[in-house]
């Protein structure tokens, strides 16, 4: 078994979005990809130290939804996760 590195804001899944853009969930909204993951911010802070804090907690916390496919909406207190494709069972 080998031991899992915790994840940096350099060592993203492959198939990872990473944008400030909200048009990004609205073409996911469409229900037909289950990859790319994307990860949206809207933040009030969007210096780099700000962002790069909360991208550091959103890929602790959910490496394995991005993995798997998801959009996750990054807010300034929390963050919301849905998983692609969405409308989907």
């Amino acid at each position: 078994m080998s031991a899992r590195r915790s994840p940096t804001p350099l060592s993203l899944p492959r198939s990872v979005v990473v944008t400030f853009d909200l048009d990004f969930g609205d073409i996911l909204a469409l229900g037909v990809l289950d990859k790319p993951s994307v990860i949206i911010f809207r933040l009030a802070d969007e210096r780099a130290g700000s962002v790069n804090q909360r991208l550091s907690a959103v890929l602790t916390e959910r490496l394995a939804d991005l993995e798997s496919g998801a959009l996750i909406l990054v807010e300034d207190t929390r963050y919301r996760v849905r998983k692609l494709p969405i409308g989907r069972t």
